[in-house]
């Protein structure tokens, strides 16, 4: 079962007690209206924090959900949903909404996709991509186990090539899906500088020439059944973060995880600085448009 974690106006009693109530799966904490004096509010936080991973221990929760305003005010001893689920099986709506944004179609296209481990979440949606893109590019540095996954999807007639050349491998490529590659062996290849990186690991991307796109996450919008499902389930909906809303409904349910292409709008996509601005997606697809046409004029040319 997932838990809530809510702030709540509590009479002075409960507050300077610090507190804590449990109400089904909602933990409810006392809203604490922060002073100047930064020692008090670490030490009123700290106390809480304290508490509230006494009662995860005791009740055994392993999942949690916790309102936006104190997300990253407390340390807590258990996993907090982020919406990763959602990001991570939600890369072709991802790929489609990029290309909207910059003008391209993805039979036009290649996507090359950064993978050491066979999962299968990313095969199911490596099929559906295969079928639209022009060429599916499978870049690792474990080949004995992703040359069987190459395999599986030659046979689906999808064409697919692969890769460890850390020179040449995503030199080239404009849209780049990092499954599994860490921080250290991603920024080992030599990235296009204006590449797109749908990043599921959320790494940074260390070079320095590097000018494109790092995705972290996605803003979502559920559709109204969606929507319908989560009010019926959780009492409480405010200062929640919807995708993760969402992820809580479906995270001990695998069978639902094939609704959330169904389920979810993209609205917007997540930089390491928040959410990404305009200027940016027309600065790639200039850019963009500015190395085809200097390709075209020497091709012409020779």
């Amino acid at each position: 079962m997932v838990y809530y974690i809510i702030e709540e106006n509590m009479n002075i009693i409960n507050k300077l007690m610090k507190r804590i109530k449990i109400e089904d799966n909602f933990i409810k904490i006392p809203y604490w209206k922060e002073t100047k004096n930064e020692k008090i509010n670490d030490f009123y936080y700290r106390r809480i924090e304290t508490k509230i991973n006494k009662k995860i221990k005791k009740l055994n929760i392993d999942n949690v959900v916790m309102q936006q305003r104190i997300k990253n005010i407390y340390n807590l001893q258990v996993n907090k949903l982020n919406g990763d689920i959602i990001f991570k099986n939600s890369i072709q709506k991802t790929l489609k909404f990029i290309l909207k944004k910059l003008d391209n179609k993805p039979e036009d296209m290649d996507v090359y996709v950064c993978i050491n481990e066979k999962k299968q979440y990313i095969y199911n949606q490596l099929i559906d991509l295969g079928n639209i893109f022009r060429t599916v590019n499978l870049v690792t540095n474990n080949i004995k186990e992703i040359k069987e996954f190459e395999k599986v999807l030659e046979n689906d007639l999808i064409t697919t090539t692969i890769s460890n050349n850390k020179r040449k491998a995503l030199r080239r490529a404009e849209l780049i899906i990092n499954v599994d590659f860490e921080e250290n062996e991603l920024n080992e290849y030599l990235l296009n500088r204006n590449a797109i990186i749908i990043n599921l690991p959320k790494i940074k991307i260390n070079q320095k020439s590097f000018q494109g796109i790092n995705i972290i996450g996605i803003k979502i919008l559920l559709n109204e059944s969606a929507k319908y499902r989560i009010r019926e389930d959780i009492k409480y909906l405010c200062n929640f973060e919807e995708i993760e809303l969402y992820e809580s409904e479906i995270i001990d349910e695998k069978e639902k995880w094939i609704k959330i292409g169904q389920d979810v709008n993209i609205l917007n996509l997540i930089g390491q600085k928040g959410a990404i601005r305009e200027e940016e997606y027309t600065r790639i697809k200039n850019m963009c448009k500015s190395k085809k046409s200097i390709a075209k004029e020497e091709k012409i040319s020779i």
